[in-house]
């Protein structure tokens, strides 16, 4: 299911890296994404926080509580994401109180952690099959395919309704 998400990802021009579980590893890859630019980082529901402290440490940009301001001139959000869909290379973020919907529209850039084993193969099954069930008929959250793209005014414009750019890594 794991290479369906990748395919189907990459067609709308979504970024798709496997790390290993391992704290080191996710701050790696983040740390070579982020390359220290300004970063927002949410409240994390659903993936491990191991890695955070160090990757703190290494980025000096990041701002884990921004004012409106401060959350519209930064690069990158870094939220999780609760699953992804593999049909059509979406992940499901909520948009709560951990300020991720927020933290993936609102910047240039969104990097999004998902569990591998958070992966399933239609948009159904995050209504019909635990644990999903029970966070969509609790919870909003939005489907983000791919990076925000318009052209109903002329030509094709990225980042109009969200990020221009959209990054998921899978955690195995």
């Amino acid at each position: 299911m794991i290479n369906q998400f990748i395919k189907m990802a990459e067609q709308v021009e979504t970024i798709v890296k496997i790390v290993d579980g391992n704290a080191a590893s996710i701050n790696k890859t983040l740390s070579q994404i982020v390359n220290n630019e300004p970063a927002v980082v949410s409240k994390f529901n659903f993936v491990d926080t191991a890695f955070l402290s160090e990757f703190e440490k290494q980025n000096n940009n990041l701002n884990l509580h921004p004012s409106d301001e401060e959350l519209v001139k930064t690069k990158f959000g870094i939220t999780d994401a609760f699953a992804a869909i593999a049909r059509t290379g979406s992940v499901c973020v909520l948009n709560d109180e951990t300020m991720s919907g927020s933290y993936s529209l609102f910047v240039n850039t969104h990097i999004a952690l998902v569990n591998s084993k958070d992966v399933v193969e239609n948009p159904r099954d995050i209504f019909q099959k635990e644990p999903y069930k029970n966070i969509t008929s609790n919870k909003d959250f939005i489907f983000i395919s791919g990076s925000s793209a318009t052209a109903d005014m002329g030509p094709l414009v990225r980042g109009v309704h969200g990020p221009a750019k959209l990054y998921v890594i899978i955690i195995e």
